[in-house]
């Protein structure tokens, strides 16, 4: 039924019995909105949004990639009377769900659809387990354990990871806990050389600004970004871009749903354009998102490739990590400088 889905919300041609089965395969608060679409009853924009998130549901990512908890918050009280302000209010940040609202959102059948996102969102997070109190489980020191981060004032790490079952069933994957099973997305992870250790780093989309990094043995898996946001922030972020946001959607749901409850993932610009996965990924899916430069670890990565490539090679860890912690220094120093540049002008 999804590939019926996905078909009939591109306008390819399917069999009139498919578009009944369709139809019969949804749940009973979306049949009368898919009723007055194919009778012809929407103008040609609202037959547009809906396709437009009929299209989104096709996939197999989760409904909440689709309605944040941003959004959950501002649809929670809609009605027939406040749906364009709801619209408005958050095109911005969520676009799909944000058209929708205020092109489908005066019909009755649209906010019937509407509520039945909102209740399936809601059930997604009834058993919610909330995280590991904040604590000093390990005290900051990069030399010993090839990180730092600089959430906190201390760089101390909050939580541990939890273990799952999961963990102990068969070898785990080089850069997964456990393989994806997100099977419309063929973005393939990459392969490090053998014996060649990476670095991963966290930034500020805004400002450039980098937040800490952490030595990994291979290239980036969705359990760097997951245990460094878990073990060492005592908030999750409001957005994070990633190469495989998709595939850490999935890891942080699974095991932190809790702690990621209000964290919205996006492709970064560069790598998104080789996903096949839901467009609600995607960087223009959120409109603020050009204020946002999301190429920004490509960027480090040059800088750092510049400076200490070769001669990082037959460091210890001590002396590679206290050299990157110099560079990271620097490398804040120069982003910081034209926004105080720039206050000052304000200033004056």
């Amino acid at each position: 039924m999804r590939h019926h889905l996905k078909n009939y919300s591109l306008d390819f041609a399917i069999q009139f019995h498919e578009v009944q089965a369709l139809k019969e395969s949804l749940p009973k608060q979306c049949q009368p909105l898919f009723t007055k679409l194919i009778s012809g009853h929407l103008s040609e924009v609202q037959s547009k949004s809906f396709k437009t998130m009929l299209h989104l549901l096709s996939y197999d990512s989760s409904m909440r990639a689709i309605v944040s908890h941003h959004a959950l918050e501002v649809i929670k009280d809609i009605n027939s009377n406040n749906y364009i302000l709801k619209g408005e209010t958050l095109r911005n940040d969520e676009r799909h769900i944000g058209n929708f609202i205020f092109d489908c959102g005066g019909e009755a059948e649209g906010l019937e659809f509407i509520k039945y996102l909102r209740n399936k969102i809601e059930e997604i997070h009834t058993n919610d387990i909330e995280p590991e109190p904040t604590s000093t489980v390990e005290p900051y020191n990069p030399a010993k354990t090839g990180r730092f981060y600089y959430f906190t004032p201390t760089g101390n790490k909050l939580r541990n990871s939890r273990a799952f079952v999961k963990d102990t069933q068969g070898k785990p994957k080089a850069m997964h806990d456990d393989p994806p099973e997100m099977s419309r997305c063929r973005k393939m992870y990459g392969v490090g050389k053998p014996g060649s250790t990476y670095l991963f780093a966290f930034f500020c989309t805004m400002h450039g600004h980098c937040y800490g990094a952490h030595i990994i043995p291979g290239n980036e898996g969705r359990k760097d970004a997951y245990h460094a946001m878990y073990q060492h922030m005592e908030e999750a972020p409001k957005n994070v871009f990633y190469d495989f946001a998709c595939s850490l959607g999935e890891e942080v749901m699974n095991r932190e749903s809790g702690f990621f409850r209000k964290t919205k993932f996006y492709h970064d610009i560069f790598h998104g354009y080789s996903h096949t996965c839901s467009s609600a990924y995607k960087v223009k899916a959120n409109e603020k998102s050009r204020e946002h430069n999301t190429s920004i670890c490509e960027q480090f990565n040059s800088f750092l490739k510049k400076t200490i490539k070769n001669s990082a090679r037959n460091m210890t860890q001590e002396h590679f990590m206290f050299l990157v912690q110099f560079l990271v220094h620097e490398w804040n120093k120069r982003k910081k400088a034209p926004y105080e540049e720039k206050h000052a002008i304000f200033k004056e």
